[in-house]
């Protein structure tokens, strides 16, 4: 028998209505309970590897829900600046680029060789750096003491960190200071601290899905790296960024498989469990040989990969409810380990020692306010989110390798005392209620899904 996505326990769904629906005319009163915003706020959805140099292409890009660009700060051997014609393409398409001035992993830092005070019609931010190491800092430090002094709130002052499975001797200068905490910490009281008017970003690359022999597989560190940086983020009062792998490569260390549509929805999703505001595609396009798959191809005009039509639709999916999930905090996630997996127990304990990963996180939380229980068949992620006046909502994520297949029925139970009888459900791209029956409901997750709800 094929799988529903939901089921009500013991009763049928009472309400299915799209958003429009939702949101439009003849509501009763019951079913105002529900927020509803309209603060304009929006993901910052990035490529890394610009489009091919058309008007056409760049508008491509943007049908496919992009919003920035990564350009880099380069120049001819005449000292000409030569990335004119890519922010004209960037700006005529509604995009806005990032400006990146050189500065990768393992290399010697430069400074910037360009002063973007005239450039707020083609930029937002500038990133100084992708993944320095610890001894870089004091670097940054200084540069971005006079990003604030030279531009205050024009633009946000980015780096890219490094994640959680980095060389020890990349995250601290001691021994003791070697750890991704530390790493993390210091970037932000050392060199976030700097910045005191504009904007702050706290982003990393971690490619979680890696590849040998035909089999695929979730790298330890991944929730460990998001929710470091999702606390301090929150601390520090830093946009919390993160990057999406599409294109399959090896770094010497790691191959990284083909993505599918399934893989790319799952890193969204588990991104969205850890307050990420942000994503940056690596790659849109690239002209490095061995990298594979990529969003398009840069050997002629509108060359679309099958990954082009995976990111779109995944954008699209969650574009659809950022302005509502930009208005919500997580307050803690939960790792729920799967019924149907068999894992070891603790005999002392009585703790479930599963997934890996998930047990790599120190500051997951085992309790989701107003959620009285939460099983499913397969591992599964549930942040409790919420916003400024005490609504609640739900990012729940099937966390089973998307590579594997799995589908994953999830139950909820809630708390009796808070009356919840409805749920609002975004689920690819599409907004429809059902019934909470008896303080019950039960979702059905495809292989990689998440989907945001809001209970009333």
């Amino acid at each position: 028998m094929s799988k529903r996505f939901v089921r009500v326990i013991s009763a049928i769904c009472l309400i299915a209505m799209t958003a429009t629906c939702f949101v439009g005319c003849g509501k009763t009163d019951e079913e105002k309970t529900f927020p509803e915003y309209d603060t304009g706020k929006s993901f910052y959805i990035a490529g890394w590897g610009t489009p091919y140099a058309t008007a056409d292409d760049f508008r491509l890009a943007k049908e496919a829900g992009f919003s920035h660009f990564i350009v880099s700060e380069t120049y001819s051997q005449s000292g000409t600046f030569t990335a004119q014609e890519t922010l004209d393409f960037n700006k005529d398409a509604g995009m806005t680029s990032v400006m990146h001035i050189g500065n990768h992993y393992n290399s010697e830092l430069e400074k910037p060789n360009t002063d973007y005070t005239n450039f707020e019609e083609y930029t937002d931010r500038i990133c100084y750096s992708d993944e320095p190491v610890f001894s870089d800092y004091a670097t940054l430090k200084q540069w971005a003491k006079e990003h604030d002094e030279t531009y205050g709130n024009k633009f946000a002052y980015y780096v890219n960190l490094l994640s959680a499975a980095a060389r020890t001797s990349e995250l601290g200068d001691t021994e003791k200071t070697q750890t991704y905490e530390n790493y993390v910490e210091r970037f932000c009281e050392d060199v976030l601290g700097e910045i005191k008017t504009g904007e702050k970003i706290l982003s990393c690359d971690f490619y979680p899905i890696v590849e040998s022999r035909g089999r695929t597989a979730i790298k330890t560190q991944w929730l460990y790296t998001l929710e470091t940086l999702m606390y301090n983020a929150k601390q520090h009062n830093a946009k919390h960024e993160e990057f999406i792998q599409v294109v399959a490569h090896s770094n010497g260390n790691d191959t990284f498989p083909i993505a599918t549509e399934e893989s790319i929805r799952y890193q969204a999703y588990v991104l969205l469990n850890f307050e990420t505001s942000g994503f940056t595609y690596f790659t849109y396009s690239s002209p490095v040989a061995n990298y594979k798959n990529s969003c398009i191809n840069l050997d002629k005009s509108q060359s679309l990969n099958d990954q082009y039509y995976y990111v779109k639709t995944v954008n699209a999916e969650i574009r659809a409810f950022e302005d509502i999930y930009l208005n919500y905090s997580v307050d803690g996630v939960m790792p729920v380990y799967g019924t149907e997996n068999d894992y070891d127990v603790d005999e002392e304990t009585g703790e479930i020692l599963g997934n890996t990963v998930m047990r790599m996180m120190k500051k997951s939380v085992k309790k989701i306010d107003g959620v009285k229980s939460v099983t499913a068949e397969e591992d599964t992620l549930v942040s409790g989110m919420t916003d400024k006046d005490g609504n609640k909502a739900l990012l729940i994520t099937n966390f089973s390798n998307p590579y594997d297949g799995l589908y994953n029925t999830v139950d909820l139970t809630f708390e009796k005392s808070k009356k919840y009888t409805r749920l609002a459900v975004f689920r690819k791209g599409e907004r429809k209620v059902y019934e909470i029956k008896d303080n019950k409901i039960s979702l059905e997750l495809e292989p990689g899904e998440g989907v945001f709800a809001m209970p009333a």
